[in-house]
């Protein structure tokens, strides 16, 4: 009798268990957040601050170029929240009728990137013959910005444009991986965003400034989406990214914190 007790007291208990984790587990909250590629390592951060501050919210990030994102979303993908480094691929998706009204969250500039072992001190050098340039494909956002960077050039040094795109050895789908490229040696230099470049560590690469007169001021926009099965906790976290402490994140890694632009 006292085995048949002990028998059942330990089935029970261990339903009891298994009930309390179930419990658990539906109780948490799965975000899902798409981010542009060059916000990953300030969302990482943004995303450990805000998850304390929600009642069992678990924000999932997916990292990639914005425009395919935005495909992702189009082709039926779970997203709660989309934020896009551009308007272009937002628009796509408010035309749709897929997302609520967009927010700023912060502003980024472009800057070159060069080997510190290249024939490249400023700017200008990027039209040099012989130098291998990575740029970012046009249908990314870092793409478009970099064309319209050698357009305004181009406006005071006719032929600057074509020299420059004549010295591109590889057109990447994501402005990391024009980074990387020229991290790795396989590029002289290319045209990413400030925050792209490394500030310390140990590298071979050095920031090269373009004149405020050629840049470019490009902003990111954060939406919850309209099919959002959790567009509380959406809305909750884009509030916290535009809050002091998610744009004092931004900031430390080289965003413009919306107030200051």
């Amino acid at each position: 009798m006292a085995k048949r007790l002990m028998l059942f007291l330990a089935v029970a208990f261990g339903i009891g268990l298994t009930g309390c984790t179930a419990s658990a587990d539906q109780q948490r909250t799965d975000l899902s957040v798409f981010i542009a590629s060059s916000l990953n390592q300030p969302m990482e951060e943004i995303a450990k601050a805000f998850e304390p501050t929600a009642n069992g919210v678990k924000v999932i990030l997916n990292a990639a170029g914005s425009q395919t994102l935005r495909m992702q979303i189009e082709q039926g993908a779970d997203a709660d929240v989309f934020i896009s480094a551009d308007e272009r691929h937002m628009d796509a998706l408010l035309y749709k009728g897929l997302a609520d009204t967009p927010s700023v969250i912060a502003y980024n500039r472009m800057a070159i990137i060069a080997d510190k072992s290249a024939d490249i001190k400023e700017w200008h050098d990027l039209a040099k013959k012989g130098i291998k340039i990575a740029l970012a494909h046009t249908d990314v956002p870092a793409g478009q910005y970099t064309i319209d960077v050698l357009d305004a050039i181009e406006q005071d040094q006719p032929g600057f444009k074509q020299m420059v795109l004549n010295n591109v050895v590889t057109y990447e789908m994501s402005v990391k991986d024009v980074a990387q490229k020229v991290l790795m040696g396989e590029a002289d230099a290319g045209i990413v965003y400030v925050t792209d470049i490394p500030l310390t560590g140990d590298h071979q690469a050095r920031l090269i400034d373009i004149p405020n007169k050629y840049n470019i001021t490009s902003q990111y926009l954060a939406v919850a989406m309209k099919d959002s099965k959790h567009s509380d906790a959406a809305k909750s976290f884009i509030e916290f990214i535009l809050s002091d402490d998610g744009q004092k994140i931004l900031k430390r890694y080289g965003f413009t914190p919306i107030s200051e632009n």
